[in-house]
């Protein structure tokens, strides 16, 4: 959780397969709160949007070719962190 200053949030928006190594002792010093929601509201996806555009936040994102999309399924079926972030699938690759 590295980046977070004292008093500070951390918000999961979604959910993913992936653990969250979490240190309650440093939670509990550094009084951090943990925040997750599984849908936002629009002004949500607005102050994410803004977010993603300063480049404060940098999404996971590797296209790949159809051929890939059964070990790809296979590695998100299994959530054992094979697939981090987001793949998209191009045809023509």
């Amino acid at each position: 959780m590295g980046g977070l200053g004292p008093a500070s949030s951390y918000v999961l928006v979604g959910f993913t397969a992936d653990q969250l190594p979490l240190s309650a002792i440093d939670l509990i010093l550094w009084r951090t709160n943990v925040l997750s929601v599984l849908y936002g509201t629009i002004d949500d996806m607005k102050i994410c949007l803004d977010l993603l555009a300063q480049g404060i936040v940098k999404p996971v994102v590797k296209t790949e070719p159809l051929q890939s999309i059964n070990r790809i399924l296979d590695g998100l079926k299994a959530a054992d962190g094979s697939i981090i972030g987001r793949r998209v699938i191009v045809p023509s690759l």
